[in-house]
């Protein structure tokens, strides 16, 4: 029934790719897309509360790359000088010249 009612909202596009894109679109969207529905309907499972979600926000996980790059980021928020953070790395200084400092797992992943 979802599938069906997720099929009569897409455009008629004879392109696969495009049906694949607004698919995963609609899917991942929060509080109304079909992954919230499915959680709301019993049909898939909730892993984490809404409370677990909001903490780890605040406090990520000892062994994610998040609390490094956390640290970093309240660490040098008043530093002077280009700075690109990123996911799981840090680019200091200028773009050919800058250092590089990786956010690692103790893991070393």
């Amino acid at each position: 029934q979802l599938l069906k009612s997720a099929e009569q909202e897409l455009p008629p596009v004879s392109d696969r790719q495009a049906v694949l894109k607004t698919l995963d679109l609609c899917y991942h969207e929060l509080d109304q897309g079909y992954l919230a529905e499915m959680e709301r309907e019993g049909l898939a499972a909730v892993l984490l509360t809404t409370e677990a979600l909001e903490e780890a926000m605040k406090e990520p996980p000892e062994d994610s790359p998040a609390l490094l790059r956390g640290r970093w980021i309240r660490d040098h928020r008043t530093a002077r000088g280009p700075a690109r953070v990123g996911w799981t790395r840090v680019q200091v200084g200028p773009r050919l010249q800058g250092r590089v400092i990786e956010f690692r797992r103790p893991d070393g992943r």
